[in-house]
């Protein structure tokens, strides 16, 4: 078996990519064979595909920076057993993509600069007239200026501490540090395009470093015990002390000295005397750094190092450049012994950079300025992938040798100088493929003279010649004629890529003295204008999730908490320049880590972000979520202790199935707003209405023998949630005194269907430890108010406690009532205060309450209103009448449950009877139950399996139809406002829907009178309804009087959608669809409609605006991005047949994704408020539908991706498993109405939202879970 590339053969590639892979076989036998590799970070077989002859190939995907390797086998059918071609692994070195070409450095010695920001002034001139792509400064870190200086001002290599600049280097400025403005320094060069560099010499330090002070067990010793210093070619440099790379721990700090400079910014390091450090320590560093940096850059500086050293830290460590000596070779001869190793080795182990001077060198202009021209062109002529460079002052033909320890001159701005020229150069490296990775270079000279005529030739598809010569006369006294191997490049019309003039190449070329060419023929035969490297495209830009990549715009996203579902990437979208870094706290990616977690929230990144724009540098740090997968999306049942008391929005929320609930802060005796309470009652027993606050805390103390201690946060060591609402429960441990601790339970239950509620408490057994008996004292503060106010004092505290006194009863089981009436004034309510509300009210405490508790004793509590036998109250989890008296309440935490578990689990807090049938609360704490809520809701409990709820609720709803209309408010049995275009189509959605999963099963009665119901809204909407809804004659399309839709606010003119509405043409050919027979023209014309006049550029209009009731046609399209449009592909109105229209759709709409939620307007909108606050009239309500994020359409994108081949099931599944943020935050195991449109997208409204959670259940189930 031979394999190619060769068995122990090292090879150098780039990240992004294909190694070819072959395997041919002495003879054509059956078998299979795979390449075994590590070039995805594991060990794995990538199967070959079998070729004529019985060969096999594969072409492997470099997607990794490292070095790796591989090696060919085969397997005979029937075994199990693999052959192998003889030889060792083939070497893989993948090198970061900005290492291919145009890899030109310059040098700058910050000293003769002056400063830092001096530097950044002149990069004008390094970068944009000369081209230079990568800056390198010698070390900028602080030196000695006394204890142990040599010279007048130190060596930049004796560096005292690796963590901060030199502040000599800085201009005196009050508002920036050294480091800030060395970090200028660093934007400006990335603000070009360039890279930067940093030689940093981890060999030593200077002596009286920090490292040294705190350390000195990390340095060398000479025999006498002093302190050792480094040196090379029988030099000493006195001034450094050298380090001792033994210790693990030094390599640890030093991988992070390299980290810190990267997280600056800095994009590569020259690693001064390098071969001195021991490839162990190597290894740690580089692959730190390459973990989280994988595109920095280590040029080693192995001058005066053995040749195998260096080798070996290219080649197995993953160093990837190293400094070669071709500025010590200076005739034909030397060239020719040097050349072709070096030429070999930066072909197999990485590039040897070509420095024509550099600091440790005299200047190349003493040796004369042809003689520097000449070896400036000779460096860059002979460069691998570009890479060659200067030292500051080269152009300008300095001549004063650079002093490490003093200040030169550098003749910056001299007349004479060879600016021109190495911008030349630096140009053609930078567009001609002959000098970038994948080209072979060899020396073709022929006859005498001191010349070299290198033959550079791409080796990569698409450039069948591309070939160029460059000739190089290193005689800079005489003309050469020089000659070469006419078979390598024969003679021909070529042009000089240096200065573009053509010549006739034949019987050799005479060049002067010191000169050079660089020429390719001129017939049409070279490659000059192919790009030199074709860099894969990462998906679609037409195409959403394009490449598995979640977009990420700039600068419009910095506001915006991006979500990224498991295993897909970032791309970021960015006018100008820019630099990113992804961090998890300290630590850097080089990609969007996978999820890690439990599964309750999201693993939250940092996008770190340097725009390099044209008025200057923004930077912005914004939050990107990895999103858990479904399977392992959580939802938490309990929090901490620490949880509570460190986030005081958290919030429970508890339902009798009757209409009353509880609604309050997990912070024991808080209140946070008005509709805050232990127990609010419903007043009507057959139907929802507005609620009664009753019992809006319970204070608590501890006493015992004089000590008293107030049971509240600072106590509590957890919390237990309830997804369905039935009970919540909290634990404690209340000090006693004198070290001395007691555990309690507190369980709040509402009882099933009435008004009811019971606060148990329980003394936990302490298995032996404090055991005496102590006393709880309760303070129940009531009221007796619709939830819509607010109690206050002043207006008669005797009625007021009179009132409380004929509305609520106390029962008490375990403990004595005592009398004592006292008032709480102006207790806060900041929830409202930050609406613009009434920002506190008054509480009425009757008495108060004692229990005593041995360890194990319990006693409750228990608020009534109304007529209530409490021998027939049903408490939750107990069947068959009233629970036992002093039931244990849980004393651990629970673990957490599946997402859809706890989504089904949900849908019970909102279910309620309404009469003999059932409705649903649209939300807790002040919503009742809406016509269009309700619909939505039912959609995922229909999916969920609930279809004897969906038939009551459908029942209830259908007997209000009147001449197409269905109430939107319901007010106990009051229905009067219809002002709803959508509610009536929802319903007829939710028949379908509810028809369709029943199936055989459904009760005919009920589907008789719910498509009676169904045909009589549509009949009455072609007939025009009383309410002025009617179908638009020419266009088959529904036309809406403004504040109809669901977004409908209507002070002052927010959201009017006055016209045709996107999703109600969506819901209405939805529902002739269902009609079927004669409605189904009615809904070609329809939809045909929707695609002629809804579609634009960039997405579909969201409404046809029709004031005055105009023809669809005449309406103008409004073009605002809102997420309705995504109904079109919801209910299956366009489909695959209009492919480029959907994905335009969910371009636009990609754009409006937050965690668990979907932003009502495009933040680009004019009209785009992102934070829901403030006065409602002249804040809230224009922001409400401009903005705001909203969670229930948001499962809506997910379905349409999914059904448009842009998601996977799986990601679709991970993209909604972020509203996890919603769940385990505010209140728990629910999910809010709204949240703002700005990040952090703080929950806003009601707080446990129906149709939140079912929307979210329906689409997991339905198209995640395909159920």
């Amino acid at each position: 078996m031979k394999q190619t590339p060769e068995c122990g053969e090292y090879v150098v590639r780039w990240h992004g990519d294909r190694l070819s892979v072959s395997l041919e076989m002495a003879s054509a036998r059956e078998g299979r064979a795979v390449f075994r590799t590590n070039v995805s970070g594991i060990w794995t077989d990538v199967e070959m595909r079998r070729q004529p002859l019985g060969s096999f190939t594969v072409d492997v995907a470099l997607d990794r920076v490292g070095v790796f390797a591989g090696k060919c086998c085969f397997f005979p059918d029937g075994s199990s057993v693999p052959e192998w071609p003889q030889g060792e692994n083939v070497h893989i070195k993948v090198a970061p993509e900005s290492t291919r070409s145009a890899n030109s450095i310059y040098t700058v010695f910050p000293r003769q600069f002056g400063s830092f920001r001096e530097i950044a002034r002149r990069l004008p001139h390094i970068m944009d007239r000369m081209g230079f792509r990568i800056v390198q400064t010698l070390p900028p870190f602080p030196v000695p200026t006394t204890y142990a200086v040599m010279g007048e001002y130190g060596s930049p290599f004796a560096s005292t501490d690796f963590k901060s600049v030199d502040p000599s280097m800085a201009e005196f400025d009050r508002s920036t540090t050294p480091l800030d403005q060395f970090m200028e320094l660093v934007d400006a060069v990335h603000s070009k395009g360039g890279r930067f560099f940093v030689d940093l010499p981890a060999n030593h330090t200077g002596w009286a470093s920090t490292l040294q002070t705190h350390h000195p067990e990390w340095f060398r010793r000479n025999g006498d015990g002093s302190f050792a210093s480094p040196g090379a070619w029988g030099v000493v440099w006195e001034d450094l002390v050298e380090l001792d790379y033994a210790h693990g721990a030094l390599r640890e700090y030093m991988a992070e000295i390299f980290l810190f400079w990267c997280r600056h910014g800095v994009d590569g390091f020259r690693c001064d005397a390098g071969y001195m450090i021991p490839a162990s320590a190597w290894r740690v560093i580089v692959d730190r750094v390459r973990e989280q940096y994988p595109d920095a850059v280590f040029m080693l500086e192995g001058l005066g190092g053995r040749i195998d050293v260096t080798d070996s830290l290219l080649s197995d460590i993953g160093l990837d450049w190293a400094y070669s000596e071709l500025f010590q070779t200076y005739d034909r001869a030397q060239a020719e012994g040097y050349l072709p190793a070096a030429n070999e080795r930066a072909r197999r182990f990485g590039a040897l950079v070509h420095f024509a001077e550099t600091h440790d060198n005299n200047r190349l202009a003493c040796g004369g300025k042809t003689y520097a021209r000449m070896r400036v062109a000779l460096a860059a002529l002979l460069s691998h992938q570009g890479a060659w460079g200067i030292t500051n002052g080269v152009e300008w033909f300095a001549t004063e040798k650079i002093d490490v320890h003093g200040k030169n001159d550098m003749g910056w701005g001299a007349s004479e100088n060879m600016v021109g020229l190495v911008s030349s150069l630096n140009r053609l490296l930078a567009e001609h493929p002959a000098f970038e990775g994948d080209v072979r270079q060899e020396l073709i000279q022929c006859g005498g003279g001191n010349f070299l005529a290198v033959l550079r030739e791409p080796v990569r598809p698409g450039c069948d010649d591309g070939k160029v010569l460059a000739i190089v006369n290193l005689d800079c006294e005489n003309a050469v004629r020089a000659h070469w191997d006419e078979g390598r490049f024969p003679e021909c019309r070529c042009r000089d890529l240096l200065n573009g003039r053509t010549f006739d190449l034949w019987q050799g070329v005479e060049i002067g003295p010191g000169g050079f060419i660089c020429v390719e023929r001129d017939d049409g035969g070279a490659c000059a204008n192919v790009p030199r490297h074709a860099i894969a495209e990462s998906g679609n830009a037409a195409e959403p999730f394009g490449g598995g990549n979640v977009s990420w715009h700039w600068p419009e996203d910095c506001r915006r908490e991006v979500c990224v579902p498991d295993g897909m990437g970032l791309a970021i979208d960015c006018p100008h320049p820019y630099r990113a870094l992804i961090l998890d706290g300290e630590r850097a990616f080089p990609r969007i880590p996978a999820y890690c977690g439990d599964g309750t929230r999201a693993r939250r990144l940092t996008l770190e972000l340097a725009v390099f724009a044209p008025d200057g540098v923004k930077r912005s740090m914004s939050s990107v979520l990895v999103l858990p997968p479904l399977e392992r999306a959580r939802v938490a049942l309990d929090v901490s202790g620490d949880e509570i008391r460190g986030d005081g929005t958290l919030r429970t929320c508890l339902s009798n199935g009757n209409g009353a609930d509880s609604f309050l802060p997990l912070r024991w005796g808080e209140v946070r707003s008005q509709y805050d309470s232990l127990f609010s009652a419903n007043p009507n027993a057959e139907c929802p209405s507005d609620r009664l606050v009753l019992w809006t805390r319970c204070r608590a103390w501890l006493q015992y023998e004089g000590y008293s201690h107030a049971i509240d946060s600072e106590s509590a060591t957890g919390f237990r949630a309830d997804p369905s609402g039935r009970f919540a429960e909290w634990r404690f441990v209340v000090p006693a005194g004198m070290g001395r601790e007691v555990p309690f339970v507190f369980r709040l239950e509402l009882a099933e269907g009435v008004n009811a509620a019971r606060l148990a408490v329980r003394r936990c057994d302490q298995g032996g430890g404090f055991g005496e008996r102590v006393r709880i004292v309760f303070r129940p503060d009531l009221e007796c108010r619709s939830f819509h106010e607010v109690t206050k004092a002043y207006r008669g505290e005797a009625e007021i406690a009179a009132r409380i006194a004929s509305a609520v009863r106390l029962e008490v089981h375990g403990g004595e009532m005592h009398e004592g009436g006292e008032w709480s004034y102006s207790v806060p309510h900041p929830d409202e205060a930050g609406r613009g509300q009434e920002p506190c009210g008054d509480l009425y405490s009757p008495g108060w309450i004692s229990c005593d508790f041995m360890p194990g004793d319990a006693a409750e509590i228990i608020c009534l209103h109304g007529d209530v036998d409490l021998r027939k109250v049903e408490w939750p989890g107990i069947a068959g009448g009233r629970s036992k008296r002093h039931a244990h309440p849980a004393e651990s935490p629970a673990r957490p449950i599946p997402l859809v578990d706890g989504l089904r689990s949900a849908l019970d807090l909102f279910m309620v009877r309404r009469g003999d049938n059932r409705t649903v609360i649209a939300g807790y704490p002040w919503f009742l139950d809406w016509g269009r809520d309700t619909f939505i809701f039912l959609r995922g409990a229909i999916a969920a399996g609930r279809l004897d709820d969906a038939e009551k609720i459908l029942a209830a709803f259908a007997a209000f139809e009147e001449r197409g209309t269905l109430p939107n408010i319901i007010y106990g049995d009051t229905a009067g406002n219809r002002d709803t275009v959508d509610a009536q189509l929802w319903f007829v959605l939710c028949v379908k829907e509810w028809m369709s999963r029943a199936g055989h099963k459904a009760s005919v009665s009920s589907v008789r009178l719910f498509r009676k119901t169904a045909l009589s809204i549509i009949e009455n909407y072609v007939k025009g309804t009383p309410n002025g809804i009617r179908v638009d004659g020419g266009s088959g399309l529904v036309w809406t009087p403004s504040h109809f839709t669901w977004m409908d606010t209507n002070y002052p003119a927010c959201t009017p959608r006055c016209g045709y509405p996107v999703e109600i043409q969506a819901l209405w050919i939805s529902a002739l669809r269902f009609a079927g027979g004669k409605w189904d023209k009615l809904a070609d014309k329809a939809t045909e409609s929707v695609k002629r006049l809804f579609c634009g550029p960039d997405g579909f209009a969201d409404c046809l605006d029709a004031w005055n009731g105009e023809a669809a046609a005449e309406a103008p399209p409004d073009f605002s991005v809102r997420p309705n449009q995504l109904m079109l592909i919801s209910l299956g109105v366009i489909g695959l047949e209009s492919r480029e229209s959907c994905l335009s759709m969910l371009n636009a709409c990609e754009r409006l994704l937050v965690p668990g939620g979907i932003r009502s307007l495009d933040a680009r909108d004019a009209k785009y408020r992102g934070t829901y606050a403030g006065d409602e009239d002249t804040s809230r309500k224009p922001t409400y539908h401009n903005g705001t994020v909203w969670a229930w359409p948001m499962p809506m994108f997910a379905e349409a991706a999914v059904k448009c081949g842009c998601l996977s099931k799986g990601q679709a599944g991970s993209l909604l498993a972020g509203v996890v943020e919603n769940l385990n935050t505010e209140c728990l195991c629910q999910i809010s109405e709204i949240a703002d449109g700005d990040a952090p997208h703080a929950q806003k409204g009601c707080r446990a939202q129906a149709w939140s959670a079912s929307e979210f259940l329906r689409v997991l189930l339905t198209t995640c879970m395909g159920l």
